[in-house]
């Protein structure tokens, strides 16, 4: 493992289930298989954009300390969102969660599979 990172800051959300609780699962699962969490937002609510026929989102900022570098860290979060069920149907739908990497210190990062800071 590499040392700590600091400075990194995910977005949870969800709208399926009971979705506080999804979060709450997320941030435990996070802080088992991601990183320490050091700081989180409440919880807050949102209406759907993008495909807005859907449920509000409940969503949630942690900022974590994590060993794993921006690629490693992704598919881990990946990982917990199938194994808590998540299936992606179609951009902007309902999920059970999203986990996304907002921040990850300083880095600016442009791939085919990770955008930081994230665009959205």
């Amino acid at each position: 493992m590499n040392a700590m990172n600091s400075g990194i800051f995910l977005l949870l959300g969800s709208n399926q289930g009971h979705p506080p609780d999804k979060l709450a699962e997320a941030a435990e699962r996070i802080e088992k298989d991601g990183g320490r969490i050091v700081a989180r937002s409440f919880v807050y609510r949102t209406a759907a954009w993008g495909l807005e026929a859907q449920p509000d989102f409940y969503n949630q900022v942690l900022q974590i300390e994590s060993p794993w570098g921006p690629d490693e860290l992704m598919r881990k979060l990946l990982t917990i969102e199938r194994e808590m069920g998540r299936v992606r149907v179609e951009k902007w739908g309902p999920r059970i969660i999203d986990i996304d990497i907002l921040f990850y210190g300083q880095q600016v990062i442009s791939s085919a599979s990770l955008t930081v800071p994230h665009p959205g």
